[in-house]
């Protein structure tokens, strides 16, 4: 049956818009427009029972949930969200308020980085050859490297501690595990 066409190539051909006032049911859909847009009213967009949802009202998504409550929320065992690129290059995830970047999780040249927009610099860096964890610091030459002053203990929290030195709480041990005074 053709609709605004006189050769279909379906058993139901609609060249032109159409409207339906109730439910269409098709085991199969393809939209083969490269230009056209398509709008779904009152109700979102569900695929399966909960396979991938978009809520119309909160434009939430969910993927193995009907009742996304964030804007991507993801329902399911052993959840992996894969984030590739083509060729060697950087692949990341940013983080923005009001539009401006503030934060990047991202992978360059076996290096992941937590990279820190306010001090336009790297906060943490770890290298996959190694393992190596680098704070404020690119090239970590050390399971752990500090670039820059650090404090440890529950009362220097908000403490400063001096450029490219370091403040401790409690007893210090070199090559014991009970220090009995500041430095053993």
């Amino acid at each position: 049956v053709g609709i605004g066409t006189a050769s279909p190539n379906w058993k139901l051909s609609v060249a032109g818009i159409g409207s339906f006032d109730d439910y269409v049911r098709a085991s199969y859909f393809t939209a083969t427009s490269t230009t056209a847009t398509s709008t779904f009213a009152t109700g979102g967009l569900t695929v399966g029972t909960n396979q991938f949802v978009v809520q119309q009202n909160s434009g939430n998504v969910g993927i193995g949930t009907t009742t996304p409550s964030d804007k991507l929320y993801i329902i399911g065992d052993d959840n992996q969200i894969t984030v590739d690129t083509v060729s060697e290059g950087s692949v990341g995830i940013f983080f923005r308020q009001a539009g401006a970047k503030q934060w990047e999780i991202y992978d360059y040249q076996d290096k992941f980085h937590l990279y820190n927009y306010g001090t336009v610099s790297d906060a943490i860096t770890v290298l996959q050859s190694n393992g190596n964890v680098g704070i404020g610091e690119v090239a970590p030459g050390s399971k752990l490297s500090v670039s820059g002053g650090a404090t440890i203990g529950a009362s220097y929290d908000t403490t400063a501690a001096p450029s490219n030195g370091m403040i401790i709480e409690g007893n210090v041990g070199i090559w014991t595990a009970s220090p009995n005074c500041k430095l053993s």
